[in-house]
């Protein structure tokens, strides 16, 4: 397959883009997850044409398997929804379209344990929400960039969103559009679930001199514009990347809420995050930044692992059942259904 490299924020607002998930990044999150997660669960995926779904495919192939009660699914333009329990797969009438914001699939969404699914980017600062709203737990992909959202960052900061098992360090996923060309893309798993998976952390710039940190206008905070320039021992407030996220450990570093270190005369924020107009240093805007503190000051242990190769130990600890999932054909095996 060939690759290439661009936005899937901007590919999703132009609706003759479509970028699929590949199975084998289903398998390994969904396995990354105690077999308590799923037995005797509802799964609904309710963004996913399931000629094309990896979700599909996936959940479907291993139903018996996972110890699902049941799988529903349905996609934007259906008519018919498919529902498959322990007595088979059935089709169900859609009057809708099939929309994940549709009356009659909010209803559906009521009744799962658990919602699946890639869905459509540009509408993920609402479709997050909506499904913490319906009750039910979420395992999604969804782009970096949401985690800044006003209505998702708050579920972040409260412990009620946290990343999937399955993201990478390097904050890219591979996604496959219908020509087969393969696409490096900005995105993450985001989840409600509990995840076990030890922190990546970061390692910490020993050698250092607050002079060579800006302080930014418009909060008590110091501005570090790379992960790698964390200054060790510092215990103030620092304002870090986006890209900071995966690398998270709640042991060493606490996330703050913006506004507890705002300037006198800076307005509240709603996202609690330092961005917008108010992410300045010296009068020039910076990206998005979450602030963070060091919980107590730290040794760096040099015989600790590095990012890359704590996750990838881990990744090769995932339990057995991926291999075979990977290579799941394209049909369904047991049953033919007609779309």
């Amino acid at each position: 397959m060939s690759r290439t490299n661009h936005s899937i924020t901007r590919a999703r607002l132009n609706p003759s883009d479509e970028y699929y998930t590949r199975i084998g990044d289903v398998a390994r999150e969904v396995s990354a997850y105690p077999a308590s997660v799923w037995a005797g669960k509802k799964i609904y995926l309710n963004a996913d044409d399931p000629k094309h779904s990896a979700f599909w495919k996936f959940f479907y192939t291993n139903f018996e398997l996972l110890g699902l009660e049941e799988l529903v699914c349905t996609w934007l333009g259906a008519k018919w929804g498919l529902r498959k329990t322990a007595c088979g797969t059935k089709r169900f009438k859609l009057e809708g379209g099939g929309g994940w914001q549709s009356g009659e699939c909010l209803a559906i969404t009521k009744t799962a344990d658990i919602v699946c699914t890639n869905p459509p980017f540009s509408q993920y600062a609402t479709w997050l929400p909506a499904m913490i709203e319906c009750g039910v737990d979420v395992l999604a992909i969804g782009p970096i960039s949401a985690a800044s959202c006003k209505n998702i960052w708050p579920l972040v900061l409260n412990g009620k969103l946290r990343l999937g098992a399955g993201f990478q360090a390097n904050n890219n996923m591979t996604f496959v559009d219908p020509f087969g060309v393969e696409h490096q893309i900005g995105a993450r798993w985001y989840t409600t679930l509990p995840v076990n998976k030890p922190a990546i952390g970061v390692a910490p710039l020993t050698e250092w001199d607050i002079s060579d940190y800006a302080t930014h206008d418009f909060y008590e905070a110091i501005e570090v514009p790379k992960t790698a320039l964390i200054p060790a021992g510092y215990r103030g407030a620092m304002a870090v990347p986006l890209t900071y996220l995966p690398k998270h450990d709640p042991s060493r570093y606490r996330i703050l809420d913006a506004n507890d270190i705002r300037k006198p005369g800076v307005e509240i924020r709603p996202t609690a995050l330092i961005k917008g107009r108010f992410s300045q240093v010296s009068g020039k805007p910076t990206y998005v930044r979450i602030p963070i503190q060091a919980i107590e000051p730290f040794a760096v242990d040099e015989q600790q692992p590095q990012s890359a190769e704590r996750e990838t130990a881990y990744l090769q600890s995932i339990p057995g059942m991926v291999e075979s999932i990977i290579s799941a054909k394209d049909e369904t095996p047991s049953e033919r259904l007609e779309w």
